[in-house]
């Protein structure tokens, strides 16, 4: 007998579960804006009803929620996914069971919410122009990819390893800021690791700890 999961009322919107309203939960407590189920798509593989759409972050990026079983290689989900991605020109990325639950402070790849043999923390699918026209749009798998934050400003992005300096790139507009101060990204300037930075790590306590009975709001 498969358990179905409780819908769930979080901000006026009802979830389709839990998990996905912790998610909200962790995104709001990060300052990112979402979209929930705002648009559904007829793709290749069918119609499609992607979880939220992150528009401030990068160019703007799919997040689809999943549970906390492994997904297959080359699953349903991560086809559609890809699907998604090449017809949008967006990033997408698969996220599986509660946010950051598990995460090692001192190394991204012992989160592994996909259960990839690569230990990726998340699984982002990179939209690829194509080359000169000789080929049509692909998509690429990648990780991990994980919050982070610009260790200027604090701006909250997703990227490769954790490294919030690609957050803002060079064109962060508060350089005499303090810059946030940790031993990893003192050994790796260039990089400035800061998945495990405070804001991340407190967004996901949030969400971890929401209750959402009675119609209690997460404070």
């Amino acid at each position: 007998m498969k358990i179905k999961a409780i819908q769930t009322q979080y901000r006026g919107y009802k979830f389709r579960s839990r998990l996905e309203a912790r998610w909200a939960v962790f995104f709001d407590a990060l300052g990112v804006r979402w979209d929930y189920e705002t648009e559904g798509y007829m793709l290749p593989s069918g119609p499609y009803l992607p979880d939220f759409y992150l528009p401030e972050i990068a160019d703007g990026v799919w997040i689809e929620v999943k549970s906390d079983a492994p997904l297959a290689k080359n699953s349903k989900e991560q086809k559609m996914l890809e699907e998604l991605v090449i017809e949008t020109q967006k990033d997408g990325m698969i996220v599986r069971g509660v946010p950051l639950e598990g995460m090692s402070n001192d190394d991204p790849h012992y989160y592994d919410p996909l259960g990839a043999e690569d230990g990726s923390a998340y699984w982002m699918h990179i939209y690829h122009e194509p080359i000169d026209g000789y080929r049509d749009s692909e998509c690429g798998a990648d990780g991990p990819y994980l919050f982070c934050v610009c260790p200027q400003c604090f701006k909250v992005g997703i990227e490769f390893d954790g490294r919030g300096a690609r957050v803002c790139r060079s064109n962060c507009s508060r350089k005499d800021s303090p810059v946030w101060d940790n031993a990893l990204s003192r050994k790796h300037p260039d990089k400035a690791y800061s998945w495990f930075h405070p804001k991340i790590l407190n967004a996901a306590k949030k969400a971890r700890s929401a209750r959402f009975e009675h119609g209690e709001t997460p404070k």
